[in-house]
């Protein structure tokens, strides 16, 4: 699958404490961002979690702005554990998001910057990491068994 970098948020940066994400996607341009479909979004783990009490959480918060200072929460996840982040390393989330359907063209602006936040609860975290990006899905590698047999 190829990543489009301007649909990315975090990739793998540290995430210890409460921060918004390292990227901020910037909608002023015009594009097309999947019209007519859903676009969830993807959280993969890439660093094992751990906290030095094994008790901190973590809550991820979509969010979008007119002006890139102030942000309004789109959609809230679940509160993770350190059991549940880290079932997550190597493994792709689908998170939907129900963004703003803008009717006319002068209500674009209220949402021209997307980001996330991370909310780190109970304690901080001494490791860990995800990848988290927009796309229209998740990759999927199907096995199929063979459809040939090889004869020696």
């Amino acid at each position: 699958m190829l990543l489009d970098s301007s649909l990315m948020f975090e990739n793998a940066a540290a995430l210890t404490a409460s921060r918004a994400s390292t990227n901020v996607i910037d909608l002023v341009n015009a594009r097309d961002m999947g019209i007519g479909r859903e676009l969830p979004l993807v959280i993969a783990g890439r660093a094992n979690f751990a906290s030095a009490g094994g008790t901190a959480t973590l809550q991820i918060a979509a969010q979008y702005s007119a002006d890139n200072i102030t942000y309004v929460d789109a959609a809230l996840s679940p509160v993770m554990n350190i059991t549940e982040l880290n079932a997550l390393v190597g493994q792709e989330w689908l998170f939907p998001i129900s963004w703003p359907r803008p009717k006319k063209a002068s209500e674009l602006a209220s949402w021209n910057y997307l980001r996330l936040y991370f909310t780190v609860g109970t304690q901080n975290f001494s490791a860990g990491g995800i990848l988290a990006y927009l796309a229209i899905g998740r990759q999927d590698v199907v096995a199929y068994p063979r459809n040939f047999e090889v004869v020696t």
